[in-house]
């Protein structure tokens, strides 16, 4: 996740408050470390110690040489206004403001000092209230209203960076609301205000929060061994969970006794709860008054105007055509899971997932269809090596270099820092640090931080370099191992690690557009693209290594049961992405009054399962409430643009050094300077379409019958030998059986599967086969068959079990596993 700023200075996504959870750090044309503690003087051992009022001293200058700047702006006479002396002017303070007041703020997040942390949530407020005051000053409104006359609003002289800016500018000023008059102007100014500080107070509550949830030793039962040794005991020896990322999902995840899981769930969805809730209500109703004023019908449509989609409309119906093609694809896996509970709890009469139940089936249900389990896969992704290998393929891909520096100057032990280099010409492009796993106080999720935005940072025309930073919480190394990562994690880092890479590669000339300022429903579709990585064979070989011996490598059997896996339970997952960003839309389009029994109704109806009593209360710590509001739509919507660019990696080799190169000069570098769409076009050729969006998730339009084409064929020459019966015991194929189906119906149904895909087929059974998890075809399972053979393949479409005589198991033992119905 790219989070917010206050980049965008004249936006209501930095007037209103939302750019708290991206912060940006700059030392002007220099960067050089200042001490995390922020104290003058002496430092105690520990280096922990505050000087109270350091923050506001730091902030405060900076307020006040902001706004000396811009009063100079604002004094000059009309008739001699240019871009030079007001719009670029006028940039350049507001970047110059974040650059030094954002890093100071970003304590809030990741100091482990409780008293700095609470001093930069103050001044986080106070500097929302200063950026409300500075965007609603009429002089400077009126300035660039007085450049756009003497320009004669014909902008053509200028270049096209020039052109980009004033286009920004323009948009930013219409939303301010710096134009309104009267009492409509101090009603709007005294909300954005308040609606400053909720957000803030909303955050910080969720970050602060310290709740836990006591389990006796056989309560944990399944819970994995690595996550039970990093548990605290309490007085009389039960186990303390705190109810944090690292350890909600792998307690979801594997604890066997269903009132463990559901007391985990009912503690993480309840966090903050009531406060938060309240917080909320208020803050949809301060977002739709300020729509209201500023003259659109809905805040959707507020944060709509200037993004991708544009308005609200488009919004509702991509999402209502994303339902309509999620509902049987969803309804088929929760379906398998509900059969799989009545299986593993003996209860025959059950009908139906609860929301404790999805995660724990749905591991339990992989493990048996691709024959891996998850927890063993994580062994082979121990963090050091996950890092070391994403540097290494984005350096050789899009042609930088990381260094790690020495001994830097950070707010916890363990942070790292990297130089970053292009490769080709030697030259520095910026910084990144990386925060990888828990503490106390922390930003208890995953994201990018933007520390320092590049763009041109003094009138000379002197660029900054950026500085960027992973924030993650990766499970903690322990005495007897290392952090090892869930494949899911993988993919995380994999994500957050591109957003810092179109921070530090841009060169867009001004800090409004540069790095991840983009369209919010964009701004994830790069990041998005970079996950298809994680899923190729040739990648994990790269990022895994036993944390016991790293020169041991994913092995075989594990690595093709999760790329097998790779469209698994897609439809309770999307469905579940759906309901968000739908519950997203309502809120800011409706504004229901009451948004518990809205959450209620649209869980049920939109992923099939019910949220329990108290299970609606999961607003109060849906963060993406805050910073997302209105956009959570955007994370389905960048997918298209996402699986669209990834086509072109697909098809030229995703280790393509070329590729990598053209996209990083078509769409990194640039950054928000153009309309992204421009971007898009000049890396692929064409405009975009959702076609591998959908055949991604495996909901593509056209279907076609397995039953049909070689594939039939063969399953039909199988069902005269009586090897493939519904309820028969498994058959037994011969080695020579086996390699007859590899070699003879391999290329011709390889053929034949190119053919259809080509056309968008996906595949379903019929006559008695069932379609399991994951059958879109792609040119990667193409080649994947012509080199493994069709033998795992045919196991999965016909849902029967298909075992390898003993003499096999050296050849073939790697496509023994069982799929059941």
């Amino acid at each position: 996740m790219q989070t917010m700023n206050m980049k965008k200075k004249f936006s209501l996504v930095l007037i209103l408050g939302t750019f708290l959870t991206t912060f940006v750090w700059a030392q002007n044309t220099s960067f050089r470390p200042v001490r995390y503690d922020y104290r003058e003087g002496e430092f105690d051992q520990a280096g922990n110690l505050i000087k109270k009022g350091e923050i506001s001293k730091l902030i405060e200058k900076s307020f006040a040489e902001a706004r000396a700047a811009l009063d100079e702006i604002a004094q000059l006479p009309n008739e001699i206004r240019n871009f030079k002396n007001t719009v670029e002017a006028m940039e350049l303070a507001y970047a110059r403001l974040l650059r030094t007041i954002e890093p100071i703020i970003f304590m809030k997040d990741v100091s482990e000092n409780l008293l700095l942390r609470q001093e930069a949530t103050l001044y986080e407020k106070k500097a929302k209230e200063f950026m409300i005051e500075m965007t609603l000053r009429k002089d400077l409104y009126q300035a660039f209203e007085a450049f756009r006359k003497n320009m004669k609003n014909d902008f053509s002289s200028l270049d096209a960076s020039d052109r980009r800016l004033i286009e920004i500018m323009s948009k930013d000023f219409r939303q301010s609301g710096v134009w309104l008059e009267g009492d409509k102007f101090e009603r709007f100014r005294a909300l954005k205000n308040e609606l400053a500080g909720l957000e803030t107070e909303f955050r910080q509550n969720l970050n602060e929060n310290k709740d836990k949830v006591l389990f006796a030793a056989e309560e944990l039962e399944g819970v994995p061994e690595w996550l039970r040794k990093d548990l605290k005991q309490a007085e009389g020896g039960r186990y303390v969970v705190p109810v944090k990322p690292d350890y909600y999902v792998p307690m979801m995840e594997n604890a066997t006794r269903s009132e463990t899981r559901k007391r985990m769930y009912m503690a993480w969805v309840s966090r903050e709860a009531p406060r938060n809730i309240h917080i909320l209500e208020r803050a949809i109703e301060i977002r739709t008054e300020l729509a209201h004023l500023l003259g659109y019908s809905t805040w959707m449509d507020y944060r709509t105007d200037g993004r991708m989609a544009q308005n609200a409309e488009t919004v509702r119906v991509f999402l209502e055509s994303l339902r309509g093609k999620l509902a049987q694809k969803a309804q088929e896996d929760l379906g398998a899971l509900v059969a799989l509970k009545r299986e593993m709890t003996g209860d025959q009469t059950a009908s139906s997932i609860e929301m404790w139940e999805k995660d724990y089936y749905a591991n339990q249900l992989k493990k048996r269809l691709f024959s891996f389990d998850p927890e063993e896969v994580r062994e082979y992704f121990p963090a050091s090596r996950v890092v070391e290998g994403t540097l290494k393929i984005y350096s050789n891909l899009f042609g930088v270099i990381f260094q790690e520096v020495e001994k830097p100057d950070v707010w916890s032990e363990g942070v790292r820092l990297f130089d970053v280099l292009d490769t080709k010409s030697g030259n520095h492009l910026g910084w990144f640090f990386m925060d990888l796993f828990p503490r106390e106080g922390k930003y208890d999720h995953f994201a990018a931080f933007g520390l320092v935005q590049a763009g041109i940072a003094t009138a000379d025309g002197t660029y900054q370099r950026p500085l960027a930073g992973i924030v993650a919480n990766f499970n903690r190394p322990s005495a007897d191992r290392p952090s090892i990562l869930s494949h899911g994690e993988v993919e995380t880092f994999f994500h957050e690690a591109g957003h810092i890479l179109n921070d530090l590669l841009t060169k867009a000339r001004y800090a409004s557009y540069s790095g991840n300022n983009l369209a919010r429903d964009f701004v994830e579709a790069p990041s998005q693209m970079l996950e298809n990585w994680v899923w190729r064979p040739e990648v994990l070989d790269v990022l895994s290594g036993h944390y016991k011996d790293e020169t041991k490598k994913l092995p075989e059997n594990l690595r093709r049961g999760l790329l097998a896996s790779a469209q698994f339970n897609t439809g309770v997952l999307y469905s579940r992405q759906l309901f968000y960003a739908t519950l997203d839309y309502i809120l800011h389009t409706q504004a229901p009054k009451d948004i518990l029994a809205l959450a209620t109704r649209l869980a049920k109806e939109l992923t099939g399962i019910a949220l329990p009593p108290g299970g609606e209360q999961f607003l109060a710590s849906f963060g993406h409430l805050v910073g997302y509001d209105g956009g959570y739509y955007g994370y389905l919507y960048s997918e298209v643009f996402a699986q669209f660019m990834w086509e072109g990696f697909e098809r030229e080799g995703i280790f393509n050094a070329e590729t990598g190169m053209r996209y990083r000069r078509a769409v990194q570098e640039h950054g928000g300077d153009r309309p992204e769409m421009e971007s898009i076009r000049e890396f692929r050729g064409s405009d975009p379409t959702p076609d591998a969006f959908f055949r991604k998730i495996g909901i593509s339009g056209q279907t076609t019958s397995i039953s049909k084409g070689p594939l039939g064929e063969t399953l039909a020459k199988l069902e005269e030998m009586g090897r493939v019966r519904s309820g028969e015991k498994p058959p037994v194929f011969s080695d020579t059986e086996l390699r007859r189906l590899s070699d003879t119906m391999a290329r011709e149904y390889v053929a034949w599967v190119e053919s259809q895909r080509e056309k968008g087929a996906r595949f379903r059974c019929e006559d008695g086969f069932r379609e399991t998890a994951g059958y879109v075809v792609s040119r990667e399972l193409a080649d994947a068959m012509l080199k493994e053979g069709l033998l795992r393949k045919l196991q999965g479409l016909t849902g029967q079990r298909l075992t390898v005589p003993k003499v096999s198991e050296t050849i073939f033992g790697e496509f023994r596993r069982t799929i059941r119905r």
